[in-house]
């Protein structure tokens, strides 16, 4: 139902062109025929996805849909249990007024931030990104980052102001309903935090105005179980989504971008690490190669002196004379 994350669109080659695929003008008939092939890329490269209700359905949407219907209605019937099935002959005062006064609340937010969900979701499901942004709730998305159009591989059209490709609304968010996706993700953030809040509450610290032991009491709880355990997650996602796409806001570019920039720098990272282990290689290679030839070499001479174990012709000379010397006398 929502986009509790988003998948970014693959860079991916240009739209098929739409000029003619024969150069024949013999035939009438088979120009046509050729005109019409060519400037319908379904025909091509397969069906053109217009929106998120176009079948075939994702994974990833079909789990959203289960996933915020579920936990929703966890959450509406366990709070309708407090509201409408507390125990007559228990007073309701401490912490049972407590809690029937956290569900009113709770349900009360629950019950607008859900509806604008879902109109947020229709609309985002409905419209054709590909087509002129007419703008949504008198919003209109102007500047650079909105005006470039892109290819998306996954929908097979081009995109004016294309963000990515969300595989939880299987459809192409750009220009046209980017408004309607962010607000999913402020109000899906909002619908899952406070059923944590509610159903962590309503176990741990307070104490409901029903029967302990009952039916109902048990039917409460497992309701509340089950609403915490699937929120959760979804929260936890959905405020990773959300801070994401606020700090990108920031930085002035979209998803696309992003990631356009990041595999940029990460292949700049690369040919640096590259060239610096060819360095140190050759580097080794040079200290390996003196080292040899140091150890290889017959005779070495140390402060002027011979090394010990050489032997010249004028040393042997200079021996002979002296042992000449020694025997006259």
């Amino acid at each position: 139902m929502s986009s509790i994350g988003s998948t970014v669109a693959r860079p991916a080659p240009p739209p098929p062109p739409s000029d003619r695929l024969s150069d024949s003008d013999d035939d009438h008939s088979d120009d046509s025929r050729d005109t019409n092939t060519a400037t319908q890329p379904s025909l091509l490269l397969g069906q053109v996805r217009r929106n998120g209700f176009e079948s075939p359905f994702a994974r990833d949407q079909v789990g959203s849909w289960i996933g915020h219907s579920a936990s929703a209605a966890c959450f509406y019937g366990a709070a309708l249990c407090v509201l409408l099935g507390s125990d007559e002959d228990v007073d309701i005062s401490g912490d049972d007024a407590s809690a029937v006064a956290l569900t009113q609340v709770a349900l009360s937010v629950h019950l607008v931030t859900f509806a604008v969900l879902l109109t947020a979701w229709t609309s985002c499901e409905r419209v054709d990104p590909a087509k002129d942004a007419s703008g949504w709730l008198g919003i209109r998305l102007q500047g650079p980052r909105w005006e470039k159009a892109r290819y998306c591989a996954f929908c097979r059209k081009t995109v004016p102001g294309l963000d990515h490709h969300c595989t939880w609304l299987q459809t192409c968010v750009g220009k046209a309903n980017y408004v309607q996706f962010f607000v999913i993700a402020c109000t899906g953030a909002v619908q899952f935090l406070s059923q944590v809040l509610f159903s962590t509450f309503c176990l741990v610290w307070l104490e409901l105005p029903l029967a302990p032991g009952s039916t109902l009491s048990a039917v409460v709880q497992g309701l509340l179980v089950a609403c915490l355990a699937i929120s959760v997650p979804c929260t936890i996602m959905y405020f990773i989504l959300l801070g994401f796409h606020v700090w990108l806001s920031f930085l002035g570019y979209g998803t696309f971008e992003w990631m356009l920039r990041r595999r940029t720098q990460r292949s700049a990272a690369r040919k640096a690490r590259d060239a610096m282990a060819k360095k140190m290689s050759a580097t080794g290679a040079a200290f390996a190669e003196g080292s040899g030839s140091a150890v290889s070499s017959p005779s070495v001479r140390v402060a002027g002196r011979p090394a010990a174990g050489s032997f010249s012709a004028a040393d042997a000379r200079k021996q002979a004379a002296s042992g000449r010397g020694s025997s006259v006398v």
